[in-house]
């Protein structure tokens, strides 16, 4: 049979530590700046799991699997250096690959 999980949460992060450019630059590198805020983050995790074949060595299994995560503060900014992607990636018992969708 096929199996299927998804899991929602939704964090609140008092006094997130973060960097964050400052738009300044030493020898072409940005310089970061360490702050804090209050943060939410909130976002998906979904996993199939579809049975190919069992064998005398054991089952074989394909597992597709997507995430996301959202994180903005308090006062609605997005997060910074934190990219907006959808990672799908899919397995087999003997390998595993994935492709990040970013915004």
């Amino acid at each position: 049979w096929i199996k299927a999980q998804l899991d929602l949460f939704h964090n609140w992060a008092g006094n997130y530590i973060y960097q964050q450019r400052n738009g300044e630059f030493i020898d072409g590198a940005p310089i970061l700046e360490t702050r804090q805020a209050d943060a939410t983050f909130m976002g998906y995790e979904s996993k199939l799991i579809f049975p190919l074949m069992q064998n005398r060595f054991g089952a074989v299994d394909l597992t597709l699997f997507s995430d996301f995560t959202r994180g903005r503060f308090v006062d609605s900014r997005d997060v910074p250096r934190m990219r907006r992607c959808v990672s799908v990636s899919k397995s087999t018992t003997a390998k595993a690959s994935g492709i990040p969708i970013c915004a």
